[in-house]
């Protein structure tokens, strides 16, 4: 390919050898043909690189770097990309007929929109439809103090408006890299949504967002928050946003940890409800609390966290 690409599709994978093929061959039978596909393989010990070569296309560029997880795959794809537009998806997650169509004529129609996001859909893993996902209309402050990630899967990121952005992750997050992406994003131009069903993602038990229960991930989304609301650059509107972000950080940090931890969990609840005791009343259902930790409930964790509890 001569001249660059219109769309970069820059796709970081690890062992993904069985479900690698079934995104890669979503994309490729895109009716556009203007894009590229970059493979990071961030160090993989199966059969990647042959499900690849098996493909014989000329529009995926494969690249093998070191293990060094997924932010570090993002960043090296997203300075290989060349694209006008440039979509990260995940190597498990195929996308739906029509989406780059659909993602570049609206990207086109819309110069003032930096990001642009579907709707998608929940599929298990063996790709059965496991629940149709309406995505939220944008808004800044929202985003921010719920700690909703608008975009999700299917996302195309104006690339050419951010030239000194630097990249795309911060290495520092693990757990949540493509909200502390956005957040960043939305200080430099306009988020929107495409009303329309265009992408996926997938949930195996192997997936960092349903198998990791740890500490260090439930501390991560509070210093994720504090490190954000740091920044000099921040509007009033939204440093106004920092106490209900931080009671929802918190509460995320409840949520992972309340099956394995239950005391830890519950003095991340207890902080949140400290911090904002009410949710506001547009907050949608599936994103309310639990609902504070009662003085039984409390006394009973402590119990079985000291091993006194003999029932």
């Amino acid at each position: 390919m001569s001249h660059p690409p219109k769309i970069s599709v820059i796709i970081p994978t690890y062992n993904r050898e069985k479900l690698l093929p079934l995104t890669l061959d979503s994309i490729l039978g895109q009716s556009c043909e203007d894009f590229e596909i970059i493979v990071v393989d961030d160090g993989s010990t199966d059969g990647t690189r042959a499900a690849i070569d098996a493909r014989g296309d000329p529009r995926i560029r494969y690249v093998y770097k070191q293990n060094g997880g997924e932010s570090s795959a993002t960043n090296y794809g997203w300075r290989l990309a060349r694209g006008r537009y440039a979509a990260v998806v995940s190597s498990d997650d195929p996308v739906l007929p029509g989406w780059m169509e659909t993602m570049e004529k609206f990207m086109d129609a819309n110069p003032s929109i930096l990001v642009a996001y579907p709707d998608w859909r929940l599929i298990d893993i063996d790709g059965n439809l496991v629940q149709h996902l309406k995505t939220e209309e944008y808004a800044f402050t929202r985003m921010v103090s719920w700690l909703l990630t608008m975009p999700g899967p299917g996302s195309f990121i104006r690339r050419e408006a951010l030239g000194d952005f630097g990249d795309l992750r911060d290495a520092q997050y693990r757990y949540a890299p493509d909200l502390e992406t956005w957040l960043r994003l939305a200080l430099r131009g306009d988020f929107a949504r495409v009303p329309h069903e265009l992408a996926s993602w997938r949930t195996h038990a192997t997936s960092i967002t349903v198998a990791d229960r740890s500490l260090a991930r439930a501390r991560e989304m509070p210093r994720l928050v504090r490190h954000f609301f740091s920044r000099p650059d921040l509007p009033p509107e939204i440093r106004r946003q920092k106490r209900y972000a931080l009671s929802r950080a918190y509460w995320t940090a409840a949520w992972i940890l309340h099956e394995n931890r239950p005391l830890l969990s519950d003095w991340y609840l207890l902080r949140s409800y400290w911090l904002a005791p009410n949710d506001p009343p547009e907050l949608p259902a599936y994103l309310k609390r639990f609902h504070r930790p009662s003085p039984a409930r409390l006394w009973r964790n402590l119990l079985v966290a000291l091993g006194l509890n003999r029932n």
